[in-house]
């Protein structure tokens, strides 16, 4: 009878832990499900920066800190034209507009420049989407010709108002270089209003 008892008591204790280690496996499953691939498969939109603007005044970039001359500008402002195509003399849809900081380390440990960019669609133009901001936050990652960076969409106001997704952002020209150039393409992944990107 004690043997039994032990025995009824080991099977219970295999029980409960089967039963915790389902448990968790199960909420690892959702989490892991929470995380996967999904929203849009296309852009939403898809629009290209041009630098010194579609014939506008407005400078592309003034450097903030330091006043003047260093290469790299450790705060700076961007203007820059959203344009529909590839083409400079394309339509304008709007405006880029950016404020770059970068680190460069300390003085005692100095690291690659980093680059924290934070910027601000403002679509006031566009033909089959309504009009509005969007906002957007990231390390810049695309450096050279070619590269290919993420920014998460932030939020947005008008037409993009509580607007989740990210865009992509492909660097066309040298990021030094001046004159009217198109500077990036720059490809909306949106899900607006209520709707959410992991349905």
């Amino acid at each position: 009878m004690a043997r039994s008892r032990a025995s009824s008591g080991l099977e219970a204790s295999i029980l409960k832990t089967a039963i915790i280690v389902l448990l968790g496996l199960c909420s690892l499953q959702n989490v892991d499900s929470a995380w996967l691939p999904s929203g849009p498969q296309d852009p939403s939109f898809v629009l290209y920066a041009a630098r010194n603007g579609a014939g506008t005044p407005n400078p592309s970039q003034v450097q903030i800190f330091p006043p003047s001359g260093r290469n790299d500008p450790v705060v700076r402002v961007l203007d820059l034209a959203l344009i529909e195509s590839a083409y400079l003399n394309s339509r304008e849809v709007g405006r880029l507009r950016i404020q770059t900081v970068t680190s460069f380390g300390s003085l005692y440990k100095p690291t690659a420049p980093r680059i924290q960019v934070t910027g601000v669609m403002d679509l006031n133009r566009m033909k089959n989407f309504g009009n509005g901001t969007i906002a957007t936050q990231g390390i810049q990652t695309a450096v050279q010709v070619g590269d290919i960076g993420e920014y998460p969409v932030l939020g947005g106001t008008g037409e993009y108002r509580f607007a989740n997704g990210y865009v992509k952002f492909t660097l066309l020209a040298p990021v030094n270089a001046t004159g009217t150039t198109l500077l990036a393409k720059l490809e909306v992944y949106l899900c607006k209003k209520t709707s959410s990107c992991h349905d």
